[in-house]
């Protein structure tokens, strides 16, 4: 879905015209509308299309494939990425980007990858096929990693070391699919390369981004998709140039051994003693925002739309000759608070749907940790957190980097044919800027900013303080919303009919914890309950709790220095808990809300009464100042 949405979102709509096909889990096809693509969840297709006349029949199906020029594939998995989607573009006599049908299935399953790989004198390790109900093999001692068989986006990826605990991870494995591929677990470098190929049908390859863990070393699905600290990306890989090197020229080679056609990625490990082995390869790249793919393509210059151009042509569209008629509209994102990752998010899908306007043309702003302001190119846009951004800034500012990738990229646009003239989004320098400036340069500055300054009314003030105009509501209604006792005072007080608001309580927490919970209970807020801090927001530092020794070691953490509450601190049921940035001084104490449960089963909603209460959020657009 994400990489429809981002294809969707940078197809040129002056030169496509572009129609979305939807296949539901029973593999039937519907045309949708571009708004439904923005739906939350495949689930939301499923149950909203259910009946709907958007399903296309044989006949239709067959109508509508007759009258297309070209189809881009974006289904990651079984069905999408193992030939079986291309098999009936190809029936249809329908021209469509990626590898062909028996690419796609060598590459989906890892066995045959792996042995098509060994045969053509490439690096590979030991492995084994495990299927559904088969005896686990007799494995030597040490670690190991199991995953579906066709599998990718690192779903349903376990390790193990031992018999018992193979067991126990082979219902989790199966629910994916009945076949699966055990490997040992990989000590060494990880990477990830894209190919693309040229109009020669050469594959040349990119500059390899490396992946670099925290703590826990293991890549799954979170750490690879959901913004995290725990995992840095590294593009271009901080390798010596011989070992660039060869990642680049054996990745090409893997590509054409495999049969691979216009774009793909190849994950991959140097291992100890220097070997190259490539552990996964992808016939259909992840294409969302921020993916590998766009994000080594952007360290080259070329934007969104012109590496999509570039897929189905082999050519780019050149640079906008009408980039001074369009309004420059600055977009910050960023900052310090415990939301600055969802605000980089949020900035660069608006820098992105900006991007395609006719109208205006955004200019990307970064607000790093320490409050200081860049101007940065696409490329730095295209990484998943604030420190990842800040990392770039500082190797860019160190002497010889910039030219040095400049140099890296010279070779590969070449090989490409293409101008670095025609590049839309070259690279620079970040250029550091405050708000003063911004205010002489701009009319208008789009706020991305989530939490602390950016969301109380600090940034806000100091924007109309320099009359610069901004999106969203001012000071005073900022700062207001940012305090969740003051607004639900308000809110009570406004005394709209059918609105209440939680039972609430605010603590300061200089008070002795066994005051504090004598304090919650003189006002009759039952368990289980709601602590989170009183300002800041997007769920930062929000944890239900049940018992005075959850609420002792919940303030311990809200008084600490600690930037998060790890997983399982407080009871066994929460995952990591992000902390606002600054010091916490009072808490709120609230009434945990027992809502319906409202589930989709089979297509079908499974409503089961609680008190009639359902939770949902509504978004409000207004004229300014209203």
């Amino acid at each position: 879905m994400n990489s429809a949405r981002s294809i969707f979102d940078n197809l040129d709509k002056e030169k496509y015209d572009i129609s979305i096909i939807y296949y539901n889990p029973a593999l039937e096809p519907y045309q949708i509308s571009p708004i439904q693509i923005y739906s939350n969840t495949p689930l939301d297709f499923d149950f909203k299309l259910k009946g709907s006349k958007s399903k296309l029949s044989k006949e239709k199906f067959k109508t509508f494939l007759s009258n297309i020029d070209i189809a881009i594939p974006a289904i990651h998995g079984i069905f999408g990425e193992d030939g079986q989607l291309q098999k009936i573009l190809e029936k249809h006599n329908v021209r469509y980007t990626g590898s062909g049908p028996e690419a796609c299935y060598n590459t989906s399953d890892k066995y045959i990858c792996q042995k098509i790989l060994k045969d053509n004198g490439f690096f590979t390790v030991p492995n084994w096929i495990l299927k559904k109900g088969d005896t686990p093999p007799s494995l030597p001692r040490g670690e190991y990693v199991i995953k579906p068989l066709h599998g990718g986006s690192s779903i349903g990826v376990h390790y193990f070391n031992s018999p018992e605990e193979l067991k126990n991870k082979l219902i989790q494995v199966f629910i994916h699919e009945e076949e699966s591929i055990i490997e040992p677990l990989c000590i060494g470098k990880e990477f990830t390369i894209i190919v693309l190929e040229n109009e020669d049908g050469e594959p040349v390859s990119l500059i390899p981004t490396e992946i670099e863990f925290g703590q826990d070393r293991f890549f799954d699905y979170r750490k690879k998709y959901l913004a995290s600290t725990d995992t840095r990306y590294h593009t271009p890989a901080r390798y010596d140039k011989e070992t660039t090197d060869l990642i680049r020229k054996e990745a090409a080679r893997a590509f054409k051994c495999l049969g691979m056609k216009d774009f793909g990625r190849i994950d991959g490990w140097i291992m100890p003693d220097g070997k190259i082995w490539f552990s996964d390869v992808n016939a259909i790249s992840g294409m969302e925002q921020n993916s590998f793919l766009f994000q080594q393509a952007a360290l080259l210059g070329l934007s969104h739309g012109q590496l999509i151009d570039f897929i189905i042509n082999k050519k780019i569209t050149p640079k906008n000759a009408d980039k001074n008629k369009r309004e420059l509209i600055p977009v910050i994102f960023g900052g310090e608070t415990a939301e600055r990752q969802i605000s980089v998010v949020s900035g660069t899908n608006v820098w992105i749907k900006l991007r395609s306007s006719k109208k205006y043309l955004p200019v990307p702003l970064i607000q790093t940790r320490q409050n200081e302001i860049y101007e940065i190119p696409q490329f730095l846009c295209l990484h998943h957190t604030v420190e990842e951004i800040e990392e770039k800034i500082e190797f860019f500012k160190k002497k010889g980097n910039f030219e040095k990738i400049i140099k890296l990229a010279e070779p590969i646009l070449k090989s490409l044919k293409i101008n670095p003239k025609d590049l839309q989004e070259k690279l620079f320098i970040p250029v550091k800027t405050n708000l003063a400036e911004i205010e002489k340069k701009y009319k208008f500055l789009f706020l991305g900013l989530h939490g602390g300054a950016g969301e109380d009314g600090t940034i806000q003030k100091q924007l109309d303080d320099i009359k610069l105009p901004y999106n969203g509501p001012g000071p005073a209604s900022s700062r207001l919303c940012m305090d969740k006792f003051e607004t639900g005072k308000v809110i009570e007080k406004a005394n709209i009919r059918g609105v209440t608001v939680a039972k609430k309580v605010l603590l300061d927490l200089s008070g002795n914890v066994d005051d504090l919970w004598e304090k919650i209970n003189k006002c009759g807020i039952r368990m289980p309950l709601i602590i989170k801090p009183r300002g800041d927001g997007c769920s930062a530092g929000v944890i239900k709790i049940v018992s005075f020794d959850q609420f002792r070691r919940a303030v311990d953490y809200f008084k600490s220095d600690h930037k998060f509450i790890p997983e399982n601190a407080i009871h066994e049921n929460h995952g990591k808990i992000e902390l606002p940035h600054n010091k916490i001084k009072e808490i709120l104490i609230e009434e945990y809300i027992k809502t319906d449960k409202v589930n989709l089963e089979n297509l079908k909603i499974d409503w089961k009464r609680v008190n009639n209460m359902i939770e949902v959020t509504v978004g409000v657009i207004g004229p300014k100042n209203d």
